[in-house]
């Protein structure tokens, strides 16, 4: 519609990137899910999957396996999160721009495209900010694990135990 009948939008071009930019941001997102999903499993899986019970040699090794394979889902899944954060946000951004009026068009209208321009982008705004929030929050708790998990592994190496972090 916006390619069709560019002359009634404001913004056409940037709306028409943005719009297939979220297509394929939120394409990305679904492929990477379906990419990460194999790497999430139980133990109890892996035993219902084998025919004769492990032994504690082949469980250890499923374990060491499983952790591998855990570290890549994280990696794929968050990859997945991140497309579709970004999927959202162009998709509204695009929006955005579709809804805001011409320059020359009916004021009665163009209130009301206003006010949804500005309500779409409003929501734009408030996804981005949290999505920002809750990344930088992870990451300051991976930061905070790595540096935990380095003093302990000092402490072992030192041999100085202790308990806390």
């Amino acid at each position: 519609m916006v390619a069709a009948d560019a002359e009634k939008f404001r913004w056409p071009g940037p709306a028409l990137l943005l719009l297939a930019l979220s297509v394929i941001f939120l394409v990305l997102s679904v492929r990477w899910g379906y990419r990460a999903r194999p790497y999430l499993y139980s133990m109890a899986e892996v035993e219902q999957g084998l025919s004769s019970p492990l032994s504690a040699a082949e469980r250890a090794r499923y374990v060491q396996q499983q952790g591998v394979d855990l570290k890549l889902w994280r990696r794929r899944s968050r990859f997945a999160a991140y497309c579709y954060t970004l999927g959202l946000i162009a998709l509204g951004t695009g929006i955005a721009l579709v809804l805001a009026p011409q320059r020359s068009s009916d004021e009665a209208l163009a209130g009301w495209r206003w006010a949804a321009f500005w309500v779409v982008l409003f929501a734009v705004v408030v996804e981005a900010f949290w999505t920002l929030l809750k990344w930088g929050d992870s990451t300051s708790r991976a930061w905070e694990q790595r540096r935990r998990i380095r003093r302990a592994q000092i402490r072992q190496a030192t041999g100085r135990g202790g308990s806390n972090g």
